[in-house]
């Protein structure tokens, strides 16, 4: 089936949103900004980070199912695997979180 019949918009808005609370969650912290950022009865940055987790859930199982389908097995030529470097750099150490993402998926 070709991309384009396969693309959900509401996944896009789902993950625009998931990215905007994330962002108005950082912004909480900075001098000057409203208070209802820093409300600790509702605390949008964790729920922007679920959203974005069951968005990536259901599209990474979809891209697995579909290998499986097509090809009959599930290839595996690279992995993240940056939550196991002990000495990791700035420029890939925020890659934890994507390591940890795929991993449960496998899982």
């Amino acid at each position: 089936m070709p991309a384009a019949d396969r693309h959900i918009p509401s996944l896009d808005g789902l993950r625009g949103l998931s990215i905007g609370l994330v962002v108005l969650a950082h912004l909480s912290g900075v001098r000057g900004a409203p208070n209802f950022l820093s409300s600790r009865a509702f605390d949008h940055g964790q729920l922007g980070v679920k959203i974005f987790f069951v968005v990536s859930w259901f599209l990474i199982t979809r891209l697995i199912a579909d290998e499986i389908g097509n090809a009959g097995r599930l290839s595996f030529p690279a992995t993240y695997a940056t939550n196991y470097v002990l000495d990791g750099r700035w420029e890939t150490g925020h890659l934890w979180s994507l390591a940890i993402e795929e991993q449960f998926y496998l899982i």
